[in-house]
């Protein structure tokens, strides 16, 4: 199949895409219950312990990673990997002995040096994080071993493997254990398993469709030694810009973890599950898109790239934006679902979901400066972190997770304005077109009778939120297949 720019291309990518939200579906089924198990059996405060003990691992994970989950695709044009999967394979190796040697030195300094700069907190939190640490090592081989398989344009099985096996496997071993009397721990345990057959199914995806009949990484195959230090060299900018922004969304769960109880963590923390919801309809793009942008920003006109991911923003916006509309009005009810009674974290919810919004719609750019400018990415999230970092401690200290939610916020729409102007100014082109007007018009429409219905009607009784779901849906699809007719480029 040809994955450049043409004509085709924007149905290549949201096809995909479409196959990635309807796995995104099938894990709602198993995240919504996990939010329930979290909430009702095992209660804020071991929730907010797991959250903490968690970031730490994924922070980790990206570390260990050394950009290889992006950089993979910049190898593609010298080691041939579409017609050869043994040179793939050799890459692959390459990338999971860099990946274990960095985490086996960074996981033995953490144990025995963690009592100087983790002393600020609290002991319960230092637990369940040191608990969950060597996870990071598990996670990374997964995550290197799944790119393998979209860079051969597999997306299918990371879509089984993120949206099946692991969460329903979370959820499932945390009610199993829970019920078997592991009532405080039992989340962490079912996170180590979980994390284990995630590893063996990855292991048996990549054997199955990269190693083939080999079914080993050939490791004695002389993996691409020699040019271990040029791949490093090309994903190092990478990295740094992985770490960087991994930093940038996790600095709040850090700051709320030293200056507040882990109950407050704990609300913080479903608010972020949620909010995934939202965040998963822009990943779902991502494992097509970057493949097909590595590849194609070679030999297209700048242009076009940046018009075809105009185009995948809109439709971004008109889904994400759709969810923020419903949940100005019914956020409330939705934390009630969790046992969540809190207008400070309703508030919070809608700052961080705003967040998302503006990122995924805006920050398509970096796609671009990946491929052509890497080093720009560092730049703006260092800058970026750094004011965040600001902010979060500024407004956490203030606020409370209000704080966290305006934080985040505040930096995000800095970050998109920041890499839009340098793409104008370096470019001369915007991955951005009028339509998304469109989008907004459909938000202002949904709004308006929103507004008429929970004006009219009890906004928490059970018929007005149905009404207004249901109602709300068919006239913001509606009116999006009447722009459609109107302007093809929506």
């Amino acid at each position: 199949m040809d994955y450049k720019l043409n004509n085709d291309n924007f149905d290549i990518v949201k096809n995909s895409a479409v196959a990635n939200l309807f796995g995104f579906v099938i894990r709602l089924g198993a995240r919504l219950p996990f939010l329930f198990v979290v909430a009702f059996l095992y209660g804020k405060e071991n929730f907010g312990q797991y959250l903490f003990a968690v970031t730490g691992v994924e922070t980790l994970t990206v570390l260990f990673l050394f950009g290889f989950k992006r950089s993979i695709f910049q190898f593609l044009d010298f080691t041939s990997t579409s017609s050869n999967k043994e040179n793939l394979n050799n890459i692959v190796v390459v990338a999971i002995l860099v990946c274990l040697s960095l985490g086996f030195v960074v996981l033995t300094s953490i144990y025995i040096f963690y009592s100087y700069f983790l002393s600020t907190v609290d002991n319960s939190l230092l637990f369940c994080l040191l608990l969950l640490l060597p996870t990071s090592l598990l996670y990374s081989v997964s995550e290197i071993l799944l790119t393998a398989t979209r860079a051969v344009k597999l997306v299918r099985y990371e879509v089984m493997t993120k949206s099946i096996i692991e969460p329903y496997s979370l959820t499932i071993l945390s009610v199993i254990l829970f019920y078997a009397g592991f009532s405080e721990y039992g989340l962490f345990i079912a996170y180590w398993c979980m994390n284990i057959v995630v590893l063996c199914c990855t292991i048996y995806i990549y054997l199955k469709t990269i190693a083939c009949a080999s079914y080993c990484l050939n490791i004695r195959s002389n993996p691409y030694f020699f040019e271990i230090g040029v791949i490093l060299k090309r994903s190092f900018s990478v990295a740094i810009d992985d770490i960087l922004m991994v930093l940038m969304l996790r600095v709040d769960v850090y700051f709320l973890a030293a200056l507040t109880r882990p109950e407050v963590l704990g609300i913080y923390g479903i608010c972020l599950q949620i909010i995934t919801i939202v965040k998963k309809i822009k990943q779902s793009f991502d494992p097509i898109l970057e493949p097909v942008i590595a590849n194609s920003i070679k030999i297209e006109n700048l242009s076009n790239v940046a018009n075809e991911l105009a185009r995948v923003s809109n439709l971004i916006f008109w889904i994400q934006s759709m969810i923020f509309t419903f949940l100005i009005f019914y956020c409330d009810e939705l934390l009630l679902l969790f046992a969540i009674d809190d207008s400070a974290a309703s508030l919070t919810l809608l700052l961080l979901i705003s967040s998302v919004v503006i990122s995924s719609t805006f920050g398509l750019s970096e796609l671009i400066f990946l491929n052509k400018k890497p080093t720009i990415n560092f730049y703006i999230s260092t800058i970026m972190l750094l004011i965040h970092v600001v902010f979060c401690y500024l407004l956490i200290s203030i606020f409370g997770i209000l704080g966290a939610g305006l934080a985040m916020a505040i930096s995000y729409s800095l970050r998109s304005v920041f890499q839009l102007y340098l793409m104008k100014r370096i470019y001369k082109v915007l991955p951005l077109n009028r339509s998304i007007l469109v989008s907004v018009g459909g938000c202002i429409l949904l709004f308006v009778y929103l507004f008429l219905i929970n004006n009219v009607l009890d906004i928490s009784s059970p018929f007005s939120i149905v009404l207004g779901i249901i109602g709300g849906l068919v006239i913001y699809i509606s009116y999006g297949y009447f722009a459609k007719s109107l302007n093809n480029q929506f």
